[in-house]
């Protein structure tokens, strides 16, 4: 069993995801669709046929609803901006 990762470990798989995100080269839609891992952009959980982009998941997805709501609490605690603001 390998043990917990350190603070600065996790800290760095966090800030990995971030310039992923950043740079257009997370796992996601149009970045899979790119590298010619799936045929298609849209995301898969979406009933709405919906490109699956940072601003999807980030602000618009209904199946990420929940989290959405702790990112924009800790975004509006950190920042004193919302959603729209950001």
């Amino acid at each position: 069993m390998r043990p917990d990762p350190t603070p600065a470990e996790a800290s760095k798989a966090v800030a990995s995801r971030f310039y992923q995100l950043r740079t257009g080269h997370a796992l996601i839609g149009p970045y899979l669709k790119k590298i010619g891992k799936r045929a298609s952009d849209t995301y898969w959980r979406c009933d709405r046929g919906v490109k699956q982009s940072r601003e999807h998941l980030f602000k618009s997805c209904k199946k990420w609803k929940f989290q959405q709501a702790i990112l924009w609490a800790e975004v509006r605690k950190k920042t004193k901006k919302r959603k729209g603001q950001v």
